[in-house]
């Protein structure tokens, strides 16, 4: 009798071990799901500034002082907005968003932690120098991704046309 509640209380002991291993496996990345994100505005606005420094400048005779805006000569400048939208009450998460010409040259990137049913705006202020990809008139596919831990949560593609800034420094 001994012996058969001795296996009893073995067999119970391994079963509960087996239930346990096998809900740890299951939940080996924490036990949390993807947070639920969309991207709810994605309004971007690329400029280009063809012209050298000596051609902005001008004839540099002189001194001169003003105020003037859009990007410095051979340079391009990205600004606008992105909106990120997260519409499930898990724990809070951090997404990381990225901004890229599609198959080119990624333009802006960060990170924001979103709380349950939590939004962010996003202000893109990015420039860099020109390279062929960003010309003023063309036409170009921005890819804007969001992430979390396990890969792409939501992705959206728009077609914008880069908007010729190409003036001299503080054009009368």
């Amino acid at each position: 009798m001994r012996h058969r509640v001795a296996v009893a209380v073995v067999a119970v002991g391994l079963v509960g071990a087996g239930v346990v291993g096998t809900l740890a496996v299951l939940s080996a990345d924490g036990g949390s799901t993807p947070p639920n994100v969309s991207v709810s505005a994605f309004e971007p606005r690329i400029e280009a500034n063809e012209l050298t420094l000596s051609e902005a400048l001008g004839d540099g005779e002189g001194v001169r002082t003003c105020t003037d805006t859009g990007p410095s000569p051979e340079h391009w400048a990205l600004s606008g907005t992105v909106a990120i939208e997260r519409t499930d009450d898990g724990a809070s998460a951090t997404v990381a968003w990225t901004v890229a010409v599609e198959d080119g040259p990624e333009l802006a990137n960060g990170t924001r932690t979103l709380g349950p049913e939590e939004g962010a705006t996003v202000r893109l202020f990015e420039t860099g120098r020109l390279n062929g990809t960003l010309d003023p008139g063309a036409t170009v596919r921005l890819r804007l991704t969001v992430d979390g831990e396990n890969g792409t949560l939501a992705a959206t593609n728009r077609s914008f046309t880069v908007e010729n800034e190409s003036e001299p420094v503080c054009a009368d």
